[in-house]
């Protein structure tokens, strides 16, 4: 599953032959939200940002958060308009918060109640990968079904696809998606474009300068629009899939399992601010991982069929989740 070392020379080849005008640091709109364009055309992604002598978290796409914001173990709160409450006590939702300096919530109480069903949670679980598990021509009863059914047949995909073999190298590759995969090479290459100022230019720049390559192209507007966040996506929607298919191969129980998924889940929920936003990413990254724009478009046709025939995607992206079982 690792990346073909081809890639960086098409992108960085290509677009090396083209320069690019700096435009000034300003907030800009679209029908997903707000985000920040800095002088340089990067964007904030994946953390807090300081703009203007106020805090504001952007997800891993780049788009400004707002409400309740966990970080780090704290709880923080960002108004309707962005910026993070401190050194205020406000009332939100007729409960009274005071928040420090730092932003953070002082606790007196619990965090906000978590109430659902663990069958809600692996609902939203399963959405994460029901592209890859519908996409792969396997039947639903594979990604849902019990280690007694599908044990062999999933320890033997994990040694075809990832060389997982057992409990030990079941945690290392997971441990390798979750902190770095694919998305640490995108990272770095797209890095050096920006640093060499190849992603100054406006998106209809780009689209104008590189239309006779269609994948740098494809690759230099992800990296715009989500930073280097921008094929999250398919490092973690592919590690809750691993996870599940770990747990049909009997390397995990099923609440170790479930307690990786939620731990995953929470950070896909916290980077991106629709099902829509995080499938967007994972596309983009088996683009990338594929140096194919055919391989987006196909999924994103099934995505489509996905969501207009099938009720993997009506589970709330909101919910809030938490430990059920």
């Amino acid at each position: 599953m690792k990346k073909k070392a081809t890639t960086a020379a098409i992108i960085i080849g290509t677009a090396l032959s083209v320069s690019l005008p700096v435009y000034g640091a300003q907030w800009k709109q679209d029908s997903t939200g707000w985000w920040y364009e800095q002088d340089n055309g990067s964007y904030p992604a994946g953390g807090w940002e300081l703009i203007s002598g106020n805090w504001y978290y952007f997800n891993g796409s780049g788009y400004m958060q707002t409400g309740w914001i966990e970080s780090n173990g704290e709880w923080y709160y960002c108004a309707p308009t962005g910026e993070m409450l401190h050194d205020t006590t406000q009332t939100i939702d007729g409960v009274s918060y005071t928040f420090q300096s730092s932003g953070a919530w002082l606790q007196q109480e619990t965090a906000p109640a978590v109430s659902i069903t663990k069958e809600q949670a692996e609902q939203w679980f399963y959405a994460t990968y029901a592209i890859i598990a519908n996409e792969t021509g396997w039947n639903q009863e594979y990604f849902v079904s019990t280690p007694e059914k599908y044990a062999g047949d999933a320890r033997t995909r994990l040694e075809m696809a990832w060389g997982i073999t057992d409990r030990a190298s079941a945690d290392s590759t997971i441990n390798w998606i979750l902190t770095s995969g694919h998305r640490s090479g995108f990272q770095e290459e797209m890095g050096l474009l920006f640093y060499m100022g190849y992603l100054n230019g406006t998106e209809q720049q780009i689209e104008e300068q590189y239309k006779d390559n269609e994948f740098v192209k494809d690759m230099l507007l992800a990296y715009k629009r989500g930073g280097e966040g921008a094929i999250d996506g398919w490092d973690y929607c592919r590690a809750m899939q691993v996870l599940r298919e770990c747990y049909l191969a009997e390397y995990y129980t099923e609440t170790e399992m479930l307690d990786q998924m939620l731990s995953a889940a929470k950070t896909i929920q916290a980077r991106f601010v629709s099902w829509d936003d995080m499938a967007e990413s994972y596309m983009r990254g088996y683009e990338y991982w594929n140096n194919s724009p055919d391989k987006y478009k196909t999924r994103k046709n099934l995505y489509k069929k996905l969501k207009q025939e099938t009720s993997f995607y009506a589970v709330d992206w909101n919910l809030p989740l938490g430990k059920a079982w």
